[in-house]
């Protein structure tokens, strides 16, 4: 029981982590995007909101 309780709780660490990296990969490229180029961010988010 401990096992496979010790293999649960693994697994959900393992889903955090590539989540929290994910999302913070996610943020440095946007926000990258951001200061490189301006205007290439605002094109989709007009087209989105139209849509």
């Amino acid at each position: 029981m401990s096992q496979s309780l010790g293999a649960y709780l693994a697994a959900i660490a393992a889903m955090v982590f590539v989540a929290i990296w994910l999302a913070a990969r996610q943020w440095r490229v946007r926000r990258l995007a951001k200061v490189v180029q301006p205007g290439a961010q605002r094109i989709p988010a007009r087209t989105d909101s139209n849509l």
